[in-house]
């Protein structure tokens, strides 16, 4: 453990891009309370506070598997759900959080549906006092569902004016390189050294040979990937 590793990660994010996720959190939290309090007669909980949680994701980070939209409605809603069991079962306040919790992340993980806001969902269906615990399972749909619904609707519509990609779920990332994956039998056996074939080389990616580029991994803009040529490693 080194002093570095408590520094802060750099995202990369340009000033532009800050500002439109902190905008689009403004207005997706704004729409969602109006439509909540005014439109549905939704009171007193026109909005709960894991849903700042939620626009930070949503509007900040659209490209992030915990910002997709089956972790936002399926994410909040099993952890209500978990949370509302935990508040009924267990009189113990401290002991009902923790399992609140314990048990949302579990639930999302059957799901698939992870999503961070969904544990302070969870717990506040245990601690957020007796007009909280009067819903009983009614949290689950008002003012939880209904406030990830409306906000990521607000999202969906924010992301696309801004011409973002988003949603972005429910496929794997395409080989770009053609390599062949090799075989468990293969992968077993130890691997001879790699060689470093040169800038310039003209060895086709479509050989036998697995080849991993040294520059797509890491890098966003990749000669290989343009002109077909690259500095990269063959194991035979």
């Amino acid at each position: 453990m080194q002093l570095s590793d408590f520094y802060p990660v750099s995202t990369n994010t340009s000033l532009k891009e800050s500002c439109y996720g902190a905008l689009g959190a403004l207005i997706g939290l704004l729409m969602t309370e109006w439509l909540c309090q005014w439109w549905l007669g939704v009171s007193p909980h026109w909005l709960i506070a894991p849903m700042g949680a939620s626009a930070v994701l949503l509007f900040a980070a659209p490209a992030s598997p915990l910002a997709q939209p089956w972790s936002i409605l399926v994410g909040n809603s099993v952890s209500a759900l978990m949370g509302v069991i935990s508040a009924s079962w267990i009189p113990d306040l401290a002991l009902a959080s923790a399992v609140a919790v314990m048990l949302a992340i579990a639930a999302m993980f059957m799901t698939r549906s992870l999503h961070p806001p969904g544990g302070a969902v969870a717990l506040t269906a245990v601690i957020g006092g007796e007009s909280i615990t009067q819903l009983g399972f009614w949290y689950v749909l008002l003012p939880v569902f209904i406030n990830s619904l409306l906000l990521l609707a607000m999202g969906l519509l924010y992301n696309r004016a801004l011409g973002r990609r988003y949603p972005n779920g429910g496929k794997a990332a395409p080989n770009r390189h053609q390599t062949r994956i090799p075989s468990r039998a293969s992968a077993s056996q130890p691997m001879p050294p790699t060689s470093i074939l040169p800038w310039k080389s003209t060895a086709s990616c479509s050989t036998s040979a697995v080849r991993i580029c040294r520059h797509c991994c890491k890098r966003r803009n990749c000669m290989r990937c343009a002109s077909g040529s690259g500095q990269y490693s063959v194991r035979m």
